[in-house]
């Protein structure tokens, strides 16, 4: 499985910090902050204390707690992370934010009043290149922290003067920002003129009339475009330096999304039809262009009300590559592929059709396969005692069993008898996500023979990479579609403070269950071939011709067996997909950006157990790290924590490589001598 990203201890302050201003009521941000923040952190209140304390008292509770983890990191990592997260490009925020923001991560870190002249660097280098250039200002020529906030603050009075075309490096000079009720000074006309000369009253003081280029939206190419989950198309626009999106596809955003609209940036448009408008406003979203691989990346756009369209600059087209994929697309014969791609969405959806129980709410059917528990002659029954739900918990938990029991997942305990293994159970809550019901079956778990099951690696994984199309499908409540033998389920009873349930499904938690799931998954998808699975995701890389029989043959196979799809998580027919946290394209296999952009900004371990377990979260990208083996030697076995000069050089070099932006591959070596090493975790 992909490891998860690390996040530093001030990355943790600041998300719960935006997080609880989000919460509408002061006992709802109490809530949130007693459950996100470490018990160790309140281990000096007694309850009574705690329940006297206000949002504002635990709030600073945390930062005092994170404040001290951080002060305890070396001068390197807590450098670091002064300018973490701290951007203006294509910002919201003004500049003496940023350099406010800058002041209070140094604050933070231990460094307050401390490290100006770090700060100021750190400031500098954040200014767009030509900011200097086109803004008429002196930088302080001293260090003092009130001149340099001074200086931020007229950058920001002078930027509302002037409206930069860019908002990364002022490429355009700056033109007049239109007062409310004037029409705006800068005209992005789309026809057949070259040229736009601006009056006077458009350029600033000292400078001569600039000519500029119109805008002209000259139609090359229309392809797939996703705006997080929702598709459209775009037009690759080579005349206009500007990205645009219709109201169309602006309006079926989500809400969350849709807030960020910048209702101030407002630019009047000409259409080749030559009607006249003016945008909504500027919007920064992520986007994919798959038949490009451009995955999740940021790009703004101007919304406009007038157009169907959606439209890709010459910038972003550079910037994405886009005009050179589709110059390879053009050598390439893709009729057979376009006709495929075109009917397999109905097909698929016939299929699906045809077995309605794989998606519908109707969890009726008996699974198709049922499993027995496998149990070792020294086992002992126990019968334990659940302690009861916390109170945010226990309505949620009685809707799960209650649920469950409807599904016949479980089934309420009459009488119970000595025979029967009860277990204790716990409520479980789960970012962004409904809280979930936990088994603990350790004792039964002592005693359980399971057999071992290869799990999918990143190198089987890199069988599939480089196929033109891929279908990704996830199994809904994998484990609870397998049956559990009658005479096995005294084995799986567990205690709750609303009775004792016993489980009739397959339920996670036993050691066994993951085998069992992969042998019942094996029978499902025998002899279908190019597909792959790890836990209840599955990916089909077929070739074009043949993907629409594979995709249909996995789908009927499901249904035969009384399967659930989540068909919100499925995916069809795509150039590209998100697989096991792992961008899989016809490219290759590539780190998704936040997974990678986290990776290098892990910090240092700072105890023999958090070495181990970052270890075990690389050790995943091991076959793809040259010289993985040379520059870990020295991490492994330690049986007390040190952490050296070449230790720290080495671990940055790993996190370099994983991080890099380059498709992953396979290490080989071609030389003669080769070097063997094992690692072992005790």
């Amino acid at each position: 499985m992909a490891p998860p990203g690390y996040i530093s201890p001030l990355d943790e302050f600041q998300s719960l910090n935006m997080e609880i201003r989000k919460k509408s009521s002061e006992e709802k941000r109490r809530e949130y902050l007693l459950e996100k923040i470490p018990a160790e952190a309140l281990e000096d209140w007694d309850l009574t204390e705690i329940d006297l304390k206000t949002s504002s008292d635990l709030l600073a509770v945390a930062r005092q707690f994170y404040s001290e983890e951080v002060t305890a990191l070396s001068i390197a990592d807590r450098i670091g992370l002064i300018n973490i997260k701290v951007k203006l490009l294509q910002r919201k925020d003004s500049y003496e934010h940023a350099l406010k923001e800058l002041l209070a991560n140094a604050d933070f870190c231990g460094f307050k009043n401390k490290a100006d002249i770090l700060l100021i660097k750190c400031f500098i280098d954040l200014l767009p290149s030509l900011v200097t250039k086109n803004l008429d200002l002196n930088q302080p020529s001293s260090i003092d922290m009130e001149s340099w906030l001074l200086y931020a603050k007229r950058i920001d009075v002078q930027r509302l003067q002037y409206k930069s075309v860019s908002g990364q490096t002022f490429r355009s000079p700056p033109v007049k920002l239109e007062t409310k009720g004037e029409s705006s000074s800068r005209t992005d006309v789309h026809d057949d003129n070259p040229t736009q000369t601006f009056p006077d009253s458009c350029v600033r003081s000292g400078q001569e009339k600039k000519v500029y280029r119109k805008q002209a939206i000259g139609k090359t190419s229309a392809k797939a475009l996703l705006v997080g989950d929702v598709e459209s198309e775009i037009v690759l626009d080579t005349g206009s330096d500007l990205n645009y999106l219709s109201e169309n596809l602006f309006s079926t955003l989500s809400s969350d999304i849709k807030n960020g609209l910048n209702v101030t940036d407002i630019r009047e448009v000409v259409y080749a039809n030559q009607l006249k408008g003016k945008t909504m406003g500027s919007i920064l979203l992520n986007i994919s262009i798959p038949f490009a691989n451009v995955v999740n990346k940021q790009a703004r756009f101007h919304v406009t009300a007038d157009s169907s369209t959606n439209f890709l600059g010459i910038d972003d087209c550079c910037r994405f590559k886009v005009l050179s994929r589709l110059e390879e697309e053009r050598k390439i014969d893709s009729s057979s592929i376009k006709v495929e791609t075109s009917e397999t969405p109905k097909r698929i959806k016939e299929t699906l059709d045809k077995y309605p129980y794989l998606s519908n709410d109707d969890w009726s059917k008996k699974p198709k396969h049922s499993i027995s528990l496998d149990v070792d002659d020294k086992y002992v029954t126990k019968q334990l005692r659940s302690a009861p739900f916390k109170k945010e918990f226990k309505e949620a938990a009685r809707e799960i069993l209650n649920q469950n029991v409807e599904r016949n997942f479980i089934k309420k305990v009459e009488k119970v008898t000595h025979d029967m293994e009860i277990c204790r159970c716990m409520m479980v809550s789960q970012p962004d996500k409904d809280p979930r019901l936990v088994l603990i079956p350790k004792n039964i778990n002592k005693h359980l023979r399971a057999e071992a099951k290869v799990m999918l690696t990143l190198k089987d994984l890199l069988k599939s990479a480089g196929s033109s199309m891929y279908s990704t499908l996830d199994i809904k409540s994998a484990y609870n579609l397998i049956d559990i033998k009658k005479e096995d389920r005294k084995f799986c009873c567990f205690s709750t403070e609303f009775g004792v349930y016993q489980a009739s499904r397959l339920q996670f938690g036993f050691k066994d269950a993951l085998s069992h799931f992969i042998s019942v998954l094996d029978k499902i998808l025998a002899n279908i071939p190019f597909t792959a699975k790890f836990m209840d995701d599955i990916i089909c890389y077929a070739s074009p011709d043949s993907h629409k029989d594979t995709v249909i043959r996995i789908i009927e196979e499901l249904g035969k067996a009384n399967f659930k799809l989540s068909l919100k998580k499925c995916h069809f027919m795509k150039p590209a997909v998100k697989y096991i946290g792992l961008e899989t394209t016809s490219d290759g296999i590539f780190i998704p950006n936040a997974r990678s952009d986290s990776l290098a900004r892990s910090r240092s371990p700072k105890s023999l157990k958090e070495l181990t377990s970052i270890l075990c979260c690389l050790s995943f990208y091991r076959p793809f790290i040259a010289k993985f083996p040379e520059l870990t030697e020295n991490l492994y076995g330690k049986k007390q924590f040190s952490w050296s000069i070449a230790d720290e050089k080495n671990f940055r070099e790993i996190l370099r490589l994983v991080s890099d932006e380059v498709g992953l591959h396979c290490v080989t070596d071609t030389s003669s001598d080769f070097r063997l090493c094992l690692s072992f975790f005790v």
